[in-house]
């Protein structure tokens, strides 16, 4: 890679990385291409030449922060605790973005696909970590997964820890209550 590619790449990797902080800070409708440009350290007319618009810029940073997402939810699979200490965690950090994010779904569509994408992944999750707990008769095991992924939900994150006002820990406690009891009901289907 020629020193121009890479420095092009670090540019790119700056304004993605700036994206998503902002993200995690404001409402979506406040994220400016010039407040990307400004905390990338580029200007503007740079941002738009790597993305060119925002619904491009949302696209992008949506596939660059997927295979991390991946990673930093990464648990043992079967680990019941573990999971729901990851979801809470996970949730900590960009739980109040996501739920920003829930307010302006019907009216942007990039916002939409973004979200639709978060939810089969987090589905896929909850199938994959969960698989040793789970019926093997479909009808039973997509209750169960449907159930296991409501019971890990951003929305019921935000209910506990910001209408509710719960510490963290009692938030993890309350998540694994309703987790644990859709895996008894799971045992009762023939996990």
């Amino acid at each position: 890679m020629t020193a121009r590619a890479k420095a092009t790449e670090r540019t790119r990797e700056r304004i993605l990385e700036a994206t998503y902080e902002l993200w995690l800070e404001h409402p979506y409708d406040e994220v400016s291409m010039d407040a990307v440009a400004a905390r990338a350290e580029v200007s503007r007319q740079t941002v738009h030449r790597h993305f060119g618009t925002k619904d491009d810029l949302v696209t992008a940073v949506t596939a660059w922060r997927a295979p991390r997402e991946d990673a930093e939810r990464a648990v043992p699979v079967g680990d019941v605790a573990a999971a729901v200490r990851r979801i809470v965690e996970r949730n900590e950090e960009m739980g109040d973005a996501n739920i920003r994010a829930l307010e302006v779904e019907d009216r942007i569509a990039v916002v939409q696909h973004m979200l639709g994408q978060g939810r089969r992944a987090h589905r896929a999750w909850v199938e994959t970590v969960f698989a040793p707990h789970l019926p093997d008769r479909a009808d039973a095991r997509e209750r169960i997964v449907d159930a296991l992924y409501v019971a890990l939900d951003v929305t019921v994150w935000k209910l506990l820890r910001r209408d509710f006002a719960y510490s963290v820990e009692r938030t993890e406690q309350v998540m694994r209550t309703m987790v644990d009891g859709v895996l008894a009901e799971a045992r009762k289907e023939g996990a």
